[in-house]
């Protein structure tokens, strides 16, 4: 019963993790405020356009949180064939009480699994052939912490998301965002993203992005 009750509820809290969802929170929030600042000022000696810097930036979190969801699913469906002697997708028994422990297992790995999801990561964006993608090798300090702030938000259960990302002219939705340099009514682009405790659930840091006075 207890694990029924903690299997995917995000409701319940281990206040011995110490990379739970207010916790990683506190590492996005210090990854903007230090590492992408940084980066910003690396990249402002390449491109000339501040909306493109950002840009990247933001490309390269959101590409790494896609390839840490991948990674993560891909895990997961290896760990439980694995334990089931199948190389097959044929479910077997995949109770709440099984899945709940191959979820701790993989949560309980993920610090020794960063090391080598590094290595993985780097050799994905050395093969890339989006330009924009290879920028995150010059600016590896920052792609280095997405990467981990993007792997304990895979791991959790549920999996801590990104809000859904506002449109260039859209309303400016003060409870998800804080202003960069310009407030306003409405978006003028998208700089960093929300953080929430599961898909479509309550905010846990809020993203950034620039206003204008009127849609645009």
């Amino acid at each position: 019963m207890g694990l029924k009750l903690t299997d995917s509820n995000p409701n319940v809290t281990d206040l011995s993790d110490r990379h739970r969802p207010t916790k990683l929170a506190e590492k996005y929030a210090e990854l903007y405020d230090n590492q992408w600042t940084d980066a910003f000022d690396v990249l402002d000696k390449i491109f000339p356009s501040e909306e493109k810097i950002i840009n990247i930036l933001l490309n390269i979190l959101l590409d790494v949180m896609r390839f840490c969801k991948e990674k993560a699913t891909e895990q997961m469906k290896l760990l439980t064939q694995h334990l089931q002697f199948t190389d097959t997708n044929i479910k077997g028994d995949n109770s709440t009480d099984f899945m709940k422990l191959v979820k701790d297992c993989r949560k309980a790995a993920a610090t020794t699994a960063m090391v080598n999801l590094k290595k993985i990561h780097q050799l994905y964006l050395t093969q890339s052939a989006n330009e924009t993608l290879k920028t995150a090798l010059d600016v590896e300090a920052i792609t280095s912490e997405c990467l981990e702030v993007c792997w304990f938000m895979a791991v959790q259960d549920p999996p801590v998301a990104f809000a859904a990302l506002l449109t260039n002219g859209s309303s400016f939705e003060t409870e998800l965002y804080k202003p960069y340099t310009i407030s306003g009514t409405h978006v003028e682009y998208v700089v960093w993203p929300p953080l929430v405790l599961h898909e479509n659930g309550p905010i846990l840091a809020k993203g950034i992005a620039q206003g204008c006075g009127k849609k645009l």
